[in-house]
């Protein structure tokens, strides 16, 4: 006789149906029975994927334990067990992992254009227009070797929106009373670069309550599904369910991986979003590598 796991007879010698040379070979599209509930999926795309299959009060339930990439047989087995161990006590598994998720602390999150341009980036893109204007070749060499030998050792690194008159100071005082000439040359070519700097950059404002993090976005980044919506009478800049659910996994170190696959089940679920929307963002966004594996099991549990 067997053991009733969840709604399931099985037996112990069945839990374990799948090796993992057998997982890793496996390529050919199907279902493949693990034991106990555990099922291995290989979609036709060549996505492949762990599901639980559990059945609760009558009803079956599927639940995503994740892609082969991020979740091995062994791993899959162990989940696969509490889960079944969930079951048999009268408990909901589902219900359990979303109790146990604890809502990310409010962050007021201030998103401003550009992506934090170092002196060394500014000081390129002004040589590219300073060359054109220095025929002789000394003054362009000049021009140059005074840049790479006093300041771009010093401050080439650094986000030019950073850079305070101090650090100007401090960087001249070296050569200001032994090379006066050259220090007034280097002075002046600093300057022009941050001339040319300051439509590239912003200065972050100082708040003290409440606590707010700023991000800096590329303008593509501050459009991508972005749009703006009047409310009582005020242009209010509102993400899309899409672009919210792949910031979740831009910044999942933030607000945790369980929250943001919670956001791209319900939304597939619900159909807020489709899967060629998520591609679109996330594409744009640089996230689809991490998106992915996790888009494509749901996609193929049909949720």
């Amino acid at each position: 006789m067997g053991n009733l796991v969840g709604n399931y007879l099985t037996r112990q010698s069945s839990l374990h149906r799948l090796s993992p040379a057998f997982v890793r070979n496996c390529t050919a599209p199907g279902v493949y029975l693990g034991g106990g509930g555990l099922r291995f999926r290989v979609m036709a795309n060549g996505s492949r994927a762990w599901v639980m299959r559990i059945a609760i009060r009558g009803v079956s339930r599927d639940i995503s334990l994740g892609p082969l990439a991020a979740v091995s047989l062994a791993q899959a087995r162990e989940t696969a067990s509490g889960i079944r161990r969930a079951v048999t006590e009268g408990r909901d598994p589902v219900d359990e992992r979303r109790a146990a998720r604890k809502p990310p602390e409010p962050v007021a999150v201030v998103e401003i254009i550009d992506d934090r341009p170092t002196f060394e980036g500014c000081w390129r893109t002004h040589r590219q227009v300073k060359e054109r204007q220095l025929s002789n070749g000394k003054h362009r060499d000049q021009w140059e070797s005074t840049l790479r030998t006093y300041v771009l050792p010093q401050i080439g690194n650094r986000p030019i929106a950073d850079i305070r008159p101090s650090k100007i100071i401090d960087l001249l005082k070296p050569i200001w009373t032994t090379k006066e000439e050259t220090a007034l040359r280097v002075l002046q070519r600093i300057d022009a670069i941050f001339v040319s700097a300051i439509d590239r950059s912003a200065w972050l404002p100082t708040i003290a309550t409440p606590s707010v993090r700023f991000v800096r976005f590329s303008a593509k980044q501050m459009t991508e599904g972005v749009a703006r919506h009047m409310i009582d009478g005020v242009s209010v800049t509102v993400t899309s369910a899409a672009r919210t659910v792949v910031d979740c996994f831009r910044y999942r170190g933030k607000v945790g991986m369980d929250v943001a696959l919670e956001g791209l089940r319900e939304g597939l679920r619900g159909r807020h979003f489709t899967a060629d929307d998520l591609w679109h963002i996330a594409t744009t966004l640089r996230a689809w590598t991490v998106m992915r594996p996790y888009v494509e099991a749901l996609v193929s549990d049909g949720r």
